[in-house]
């Protein structure tokens, strides 16, 4: 069994499968380590497969009407969810995502039905915004300032750095005034 909001799917031949991603990033780059960087939880998902009779096609109307539905705001609709998988996942909230297909068997006289939802309001996704990014807290200069304006005294040279100085001056053609 499958419901939306409390409204029931019908159909029969209801198969659910759910996935979870555990998303991470190889950091072992050419190398053979197994090194890995955690990405976050990625949201969980129910693949719906279903089928319907062409004389029900009034449940296939109404489930394209939930798929399609959207709120206020223009954003598809996030559904409360009931479905023995989808509890032992702890996926309580769901949204329509992807391409619903509806393919015909004339030789049964049904479509099958194949449909994704995708888990919105995650226990990882509220956890993760309840988290208060940690504060920068404001750092107190210590010790005393320098004064920009203060002009920088030129240090006597020695008698050898004058003799240095001077060849070097001379060797690069340049005036070799010694101070």
């Amino acid at each position: 069994m499958l419901a939306l909001n409390g409204q029931k799917i019908k159909g029969s031949e209801l198969k659910l499968s759910a996935t979870l991603s555990l998303a991470g990033e190889d950091l072992s780059g050419s190398s053979s380590m197994s090194a890995q960087a955690e990405t976050g939880d990625k949201p969980q998902a129910l693949a719906v497969n279903m089928e319907i009779k062409y004389d029900n096609a009034k449940d296939l109307t109404d489930l394209l009407n939930l798929a399609k539905a959207k709120t206020d705001k223009g954003e598809r609709v996030t559904y409360d969810v009931i479905n023995h998988t989808a509890a032992a996942m702890a996926i309580r909230h769901v949204r329509f995502q992807g391409d619903i297909s509806v393919r015909e068997d004339a030789s049964y006289e049904l479509w099958k039905i194949s449909f994704k939802l995708v888990e919105q309001r995650s226990v990882a996704e509220i956890t993760e915004s309840r988290q208060e990014a940690s504060k920068v807290t404001d750092q107190a200069a210590t010790g005393t300032t320098v004064s920009d304006n203060v002009a920088p005294t030129a240090e006597e040279l020695s008698s050898f750095e004058k003799v240095m100085k001077w060849t070097d001056s001379q060797i690069a053609g340049t005036s070799g005034e010694v101070q």
